[in-house]
């Protein structure tokens, strides 16, 4: 056949891509198994990682020829264990493994399995798959002693190397049925339990011979025990049980037994290419499978063992260095957000659509809206961008939540969506990624951010969301399922700000800003490591919101100016374009009239006569761009909420100005005295924060 090459293109967070070249079919033309491509491709893994693994699993970004039926297949390369009907074989050193491999596993192109945790049939089904054929190293290829002392492998069903269909497995991974005896001939098979059977287990290493019970076997002549798994079949025939102890007279004891099998296999990721096609996008797919296939595993095998997928390069091999920005043409020009504004329109689908990769175009698009609906420019992509919002049905918390955010921000109605946001609530308040899934802080941290964009009101909904994110608060101040992250902290901080007049939030939303100010680096950007501009746009949102104070946001809009590419967009992305025109506008464009306690004065400073002329200064900044045409200041004798109003002055605030106001008050009582200065009180100007509109100064006597 076809020489066959394959050639490392490098480890792109835990998959090593790799060039592959000739034949890759499953089968050689006389019938044998075509295992050089899987030889070759191990050899070349090996030459750059350790020799620290058990399985590898291969997915390809083409189609090859499989047997008939078959979605994915296993390659033995060793075997060590007795008992489970394979002989003791060691071809490792072939694959450039030092006795430590002991299969491949082909899952064919990724095209064909669902890769997106969010389209849940099929990518359980992926899942499904792999871990079938994780479990062809042990079975299934055994048979039983009969009570005639003849063997028997009427256990076998499908190929010789799956259960019988007549096989009471609780509808295996490895097929079988859950059969129910009906108790009058018949047996009906009910809907398949989709783990590891107790049988399964024992042939892995991971139970003991006394944890798996006897086994009904249906014999029927004229049923074909290849068949597939079923349900809601009913089927007559005579009940027999096949005991371990029957397969351990066959097969003997399995070597080595419960007590001292492995538990633990190391598994690795290969995305193998041809030529010149590789596309980095696809990576989330491969990428969203091997997180997956980390907890199925574990749940299908009751727990009893685990996979580990991280790579592990030779010692002497460089570190990486992290996270390294795509590279980008440099600006000649000063930044201007103007710019990318321009190449966000230029970017728009036909549909009306933004994407980054086919796993984000809701995503993208949403925030590619959400950014234009700032600019007058946009408004012929805003409507095309929503109409394909609106086509789209989206059944995730995220995209959902995003949807509705967007979509308010121009009027248009959501209250369908709010519906189906809200049904997706789960008991404890929060929201996970859809319905059925466990709750977590960054899905919560977004639906309560669209909810509270629409002011919701429902205090069944909003009330038990807040003390979920509440008790989900880390040590620390930030937010995050196993420890803090920027996106998490940003986006409940932005979603409990609507509510600090509702509830005292004021103590957890600091904890939180203080947080993503540690995570500022030298360079003005935000990071859970180094600087990044979706990083950046999320922290700078939420920290203008919070009406925290304005230096780091100030070094944060510089960072993103800085970054900004000479076609006007930010490292090609119209995510991250998005976000950072968002940013930028706000801690630079939208007006944001604020007043801090150090800049209030009172002449004279004390209480020394009665009555007494009191002049009350305050100095408002506007820190965004834009003037305020007309906001009204209210000073207050005590705090506002039951102060008395001393005087309403009607003032413009110039964009980036700072402006001067005087009151005039008498005090003629001998007790210190409280004065409050509001600026726009009825929230009546758009601004960047409303949470820095008052502040207090107090007189003594």
């Amino acid at each position: 056949h076809a020489e066959f090459s394959a050639q490392l293109v490098g480890d792109y967070g835990n998959v090593t891509v790799m060039e592959v070249q000739g034949d890759f079919s499953q089968d050689l033309p006389d019938g044998l198994a075509n295992s050089e491509p899987r030889e070759q491709i191990a050899r070349e893994f090996f030459k750059t990682h350790k020799d620290e693994y058990d399985f590898i699993v291969i997915f390809t970004n083409f189609n090859f020829p499989m047997r008939p039926g078959t979605a994915a297949f296993y390659g033995s390369v060793r075997n060590d264990t007795e008992g489970i009907g394979e002989k003791i074989f060691d071809r490792s050193s072939v694959y450039g493994s030092n006795g430590r491999l002991q299969g491949t596993i082909d899952m064919g192109n990724l095209a064909n399995h669902g890769s997106d945790p969010l389209e849940t049939f099929h990518y359980s089904d992926t899942l499904n798959i792999l871990n079938h054929e994780i479990a062809h190293r042990w079975g299934a290829r055994i048979s039983y002693r009969l009570p005639d002392g003849s063997d028997s492998d009427a256990l076998l069903g499908m190929g010789g190397a799956h259960w019988s269909y007549l096989l009471n497995t609780g509808g295996s991974l490895m097929y079988g049925n859950n059969w129910q005896d009906n108790g009058d001939g018949t047996f009906t098979s009910l809907k398949p339990n989709a783990n590891f059977s107790p049988l399964d287990l024992y042939l892995m290493g991971l139970i003991d011979k006394d944890q798996v019970p006897p086994m009904l076997l249906i014999a029927n002549p004229s049923i074909s025990p290849e068949q597939y798994t079923d349900t809601g079949e009913t089927i007559s025939g005579t009940p027999l049980y096949v005991t371990i102890d029957d397969i351990i007279a066959a097969m003997g004891e399995r070597v080595p037994n419960s007590a001292t099998a492995p538990k633990s296999f190391s598994t690795a990721f290969i995305y193998a290419t041809y030529p010149g096609t590789f596309n980095p996008d696809n990576l989330t797919g491969i990428e969203s499978i091997r997180n997956g296939f980390l907890t199925r595993f574990s749940i299908q095998t009751d727990g009893q063992a685990l996979v580990q997928v991280a790579t592990r390069p030779p010692d002497n091999l460089p570190v990486n260095p992290g996270i390294v920005n795509p590279s980008v043409a440099s600006r000649s020009l000063p930044a201007d957000i103007g710019e990318g504004v321009d190449w966000l329109i230029a970017h728009q689908a036909e549909n009306g659509s933004w994407l980054d990769s086919e796993q984000t175009v809701e995503r993208d698009s949403a925030e590619a809206v959400s950014a234009l609906n700032l600019f007058a420019i946009g408004t012929p992509a805003v409507a095309k961008g929503e109409q394909w919002l609106v086509a789209e049905q989206f059944n995730n918390t995220d995209y959902l939540a995003r949807k509705i955010e967007t979509m308010s921000q121009s009027g248009q109605p959501v209250a369908a969506y709010v519906s189906q946001l809200v049904a997706l609530q789960n008991k404890d308040g929060g929201w996970g990624v859809s319905a059925n899934y466990l709750s977590n802080p960054a899905d919560t941290g977004l639906a309560l951010r669209a909810l509270g964009a629409i002011r919701y009101a429902n205090a069944a909904v909003v009330t038990p969301a807040i003390d979920y994110l509440l008790t989900q608060q880390n040590a620390d101040g930030g937010w995050g399922a196993n420890a803090s992250l920027i996106q998490a902290t940003s986006n409940v901080m932005e979603a409990l700000n609507p509510f600090r007049t509702l509830r005292d939030l004021e103590q957890p939303i600091l904890l939180a800003s203080n947080w993503l100010q540690e995570k500022q680096n030298s360079d003005g950007g935000f990071g859970n490591s180094p600087s990044t501009v979706y990083d950046s746009s999320a922290a700078m949102l939420a920290l203008i919101k919070a009406g925290s104070d304005r230096q780091p946001i100030k070094n944060g809009a510089n960072y993103l100016l800085a970054n900004q590419g000479g076609d006007g967009s930010w490292n090609s992305s119209a995510y991250q374009t998005a976000a950072a025109i968002k940013a930028v506008y706000r801690a630079t464009e939208d007006p944001d009239l604020v007043i801090t306690a150090d800049k209030l004065t009172i002449i004279p400073a004390v209480i020394d006569r009665l009555p007494m002329n009191a002049v009350i200064s305050a100095e408002i900044v506007n820190s965004g761009r834009k003037d305020v045409v007309l906001a009204s200041i209210v000073l207050y004798r005590g705090r506002p909420e039951a102060g008395e109003v001393i005087d309403t002055q009607q003032l413009s605030f110039p964009g980036q100005a700072r402006v001067v106001v005087t009151f005039l008050d008498i005090i003629s009582a001998p007790q210190p005295q409280i004065y409050t200065v509001v600026v726009d009180p009825l929230n009546e100007v758009a601004e960047q924060s409303e949470n820095n509109n008052q502040a207090s100064i107090v007189i003594e006597p």
